[in-house]
């Protein structure tokens, strides 16, 4: 443990450097009141064990419950600021919540670092166990409820202006130019004082140098507008550019940058680090790639998350988190899928309930689908609209989870059932619907509902028939 803390000889951050950053400007500590963002007594204590035993290591890091605790409640932060599930918005709140996970791995390095740091006193004595735990203590709090709440805050206004980004980009024709409306802050700093009111095109320069939430504790926002154009304010110095860890530019998908004092300042020093990318860094000087978007630390990141099926290897990896009541059908259904598809691949996602409604259970090939075990044609139009209704794309018709109802497959009545969910198709709300039959599968996709519409019920069925067959055997 000790060469994984210690790569480099680099100390873990001082906590005060990051009540600094966070707090200086605004003195706005958040309130804590609600006690509701907080990582859980079991998750600090199982940390702390493997630190005080010295087997924290990189499998820890990745693996462990205060990391994915930490994960959700980012995750959560990005849920509440992009709130409404369409596949668009659901594909973006992934994207955003990719970046907080890295940025949640190295939060909790920083953190075992300095518990690790803290294990022996200032005479070199190790500490015991209940002598290191009453040290630990103050700082774990502070961190794991402090901190947290303020990053918490943040990442939700963060992914909030990163979906207004786009929607102002989509509606610049409208409403060509941007409006910084000042903060609801009851103490506004005076970092962002004279930026209030101006209006400039979306466009303008100003706007990737200066915009709201580049501040910790910021409550500023934008507007769209077709006001005129403003004077663009001449301010500059270090005392007006963003914050450390909140320097993306607006639409870059990052909540928080890589230059926030969590993250290692060069790839040798990284707990991911080492191989190739670190002896570069060593004979270049060179001090790191972009953090956030590290092959390395993804990869990690991600083993830890999935597991691989024995089968299919890496074309199906299963969410740890998945439904553990249907794993064994989801799976069956992948592998009829992945049999059928060859350069198909699929995850099977954990199981979440958003807004009273089940998360889908696919990803395949990056969209968002769902399986529906429909028990005759006439559930086709169900499977449809609950598909739609969790934010799919795809749908997944599983006629093998009721086999007893498909003795034969009826390729007429579901090529008719299938057909009449064209607008689903024409309007881009639904691009494919694989059928599971007998072990195997086909795909319906926008391509047969286009040409003669009088022909499209025959395509369909004709695609069917490819699968079609008794059950005699099963």
């Amino acid at each position: 443990m000790a060469a994984f803390f210690r790569r480099g000889g680099k100390k873990a951050v001082a906590p005060h450097l990051i009540d600094e950053l966070y707090y200086s400007e605004s003195g706005e500590v958040p309130d804590l009141t609600d006690g509701a963002i907080r990582l859980s007594d079991e998750a600090i204590a199982e940390m702390m064990s493997e630190i005080y035993r010295e087997t924290w290591d990189k499998t820890s890091l990745t693996e462990s419950l205060v990391t994915k605790e930490t994960r959700n409640i980012f995750r959560e932060a990005i849920s509440k600021g992009v709130p409404r599930s369409t596949p668009r918005r659901a594909a973006f709140r992934e994207r955003l919540s990719k970046s907080t996970d890295v940025f949640s791995v190295f939060r909790v390095h920083t953190q075992a670092q300095h518990m690790a740091e803290l294990l022996v006193d200032e005479e070199g004595r190790r500490r015991s166990f209940a002598e290191w735990a009453e040290e630990v203590q103050p700082y774990v709090n502070h961190q794991n409820r402090v901190w947290l709440r303020t990053e918490y805050d943040t990442a939700m206004r963060r992914a909030e202006s990163e979906a207004d980004w786009v929607r102002f980009q989509e509606d610049a024709d409208l409403y060509p130019c941007l409006e910084w409306v000042p903060t609801t802050s009851a103490n506004p700093g005076a970092d962002h004082r004279p930026f209030w009111g101006t209006v400039l095109p979306i466009d303008d320069e100003f706007w990737t140098e200066h915009h709201p939430g580049d501040r910790w504790n910021c409550k500023c926002s934008l507007r769209q507008t077709d006001k005129t154009p403003t004077r663009t304010p001449s301010v500059g110095g270090e005392q007006y550019a963003p914050s450390r860890g909140l320097k993306s530019k607006p639409g870059s998908g990052e909540i928080f940058s890589d230059d926030h004092l969590y993250f290692p300042e060069d790839c040798h020093i990284c707990p991911f680090g080492g191989g190739l990318r670190g002896l570069w860094a060593d004979l270049t000087g060179r001090k790191r790639g972009n953090c956030i978007k590290c092959k390395r630390v993804q990869a990690c990141h991600e083993a830890s998350q999935y597991t691989i099926d024995n089968t299919y290897g890496k074309r199906l990896k299963i969410s740890v988190q998945a439904d553990q009541t249907e794993v064994e059908e989801n799976t069956r259904a992948a592998h009829s899928l992945l049999s059928s598809f060859p350069k198909m691949n699929m995850q099977i996602r954990k199981h979440v309930y958003e807004a009273g409604v089940k998360n889908p259970e696919y990803l395949i090939n990056d969209n968002i689908a769902d399986r529906k075990g429909i028990e005759s044609p006439n559930g086709v139009a169900s499977g449809f609209n609950k598909a739609i209704k969790q934010g799919c794309s795809v749908v997944v018709l599983d006629l093998d989870m009721h086999p007893d109802k498909f003795k034969q497959l009826p390729s007429i009545k579901l090529a008719s059932a299938i057909n009449n969910r064209h607008f689903d198709f024409e309007n881009g709300i639904i691009s494919e619907c694989y059928i599971i039959y007998n072990g195997k599968a086909v795909k319906i996709t926008t391509d047969f509902f286009s040409g003669d519409k009088r022909q499209t019920k025959e395509r369909i069925r004709t695609e069917l028939e490819k699968i079609k067959g008794n059950r005699s055997h099963l």
